[in-house]
This record gives C-alpha cells, structure tokens and sequence, in this order.
C-alpha cells in the first residue's frame, strides 16, 4: 500500500467493505511504520474466516493506481525477502529453494511505494515458518539471490 490511510477511510472500509463485527474485535491499532492496521479478535476462526474472505478482494486507488489489499492473520510466520533475481524467474522456483529452510504460507512481488507506486521492484516477499536458519544469500537456478529477514544478522561482502 502506498500511504496509511486516514482513520475515516479505514472506518469505513472496515464496516462498509469487511463488515468487520467490531463486538468482535480486541484490539485495533494502526501501525505506521509497517504500514497496516492490525486487527486482534476474540476468537482465531474470526480472524481465519476474515482473512479467507477477504484477503486481496478489495482495493484502494492512490495516485490513479489500485492496489489491492492484503488482510492475512498473523500465524508464527516471518517475512523472507530475496532480493537480485531477475523478473522473468518464476515464484515457484523460489519456492523450491526456500522450503528446504522451512513451511511457505505465501510469495509475491514486492512493489514500489515512493518512486514508482504499484510498479514491482523485483523484490520476492516470501512469509514462512522459519524450520533452521536461512543463509544471507541463497543460489536460485545458478544466480545468487540475496536474503533478508526481520532480526537476521547482515554479512558484509569486502
């Protein structure tokens, strides 16, 4: 997403788009850094059922571009960005590299957000459930893919 949105527009995308039951929502925080709202239900099967119906159905327009909206549920996976591939390599190759390193719940392209809004930048975002340590960087098809993680240590290349 390019922006936060004001507070209004998530009301009403909440109650009008999600039909969000907010007798059924804990606790609601909009977290700028990350760039999302953060939702916590009462119960996990509140949150599953909102996530599958929900999940990249509904867009914003920004700048004349729409995005769609992810709405996913938070479930003990980590981001896993790999960087320096080229845009023709399919995601599913990647797939098979990383899940030696553990569980892949999802991957998509990474778009811009300043410069080049909605375009992809060539960054893979993979979520996994991490199973043992992923190298900063992995071979993919014979080309050498960087790797970053919330928390991972970076090695310097001298």
């Amino acid at each position: 997403m390019p922006a936060v949105p004001e507070l209004g527009t998530i009301q009403n995308f909440l109650q009008q788009q999600v039909k969000l039951d907010l007798s059924s929502v804990r606790n609601l925080q909009v977290n700028v850094s990350r760039n999302q709202v953060i939702i916590e239900t009462t119960t996990p099967e509140q949150a599953f059922r909102i996530a599958r119906d929900h999940n990249s159905k509904h867009f914003i327009v920004h700048e004349k571009k729409r995005f769609l909206i992810p709405i996913y549920v938070e479930d003990g996976t980590i981001e896993v960005k790999v960087h320096d591939l080229p845009p023709r390599m399919p995601n599913h190759l990647i797939e098979d590299q990383l899940q030696q390193y553990g569980e892949i719940t999802s991957i998509h392209n990474e778009v811009w957000r300043d410069f080049f809004p909605g375009i992809p930048n060539g960054v893979r975002v993979v979520r996994m459930k991490i199973k043992k340590p992923i190298p900063s960087f992995v071979k993919i098809e014979g080309l050498s893919a960087r790797i970053k993680t919330h928390g991972q240590q970076q090695h310097q290349i001298r």
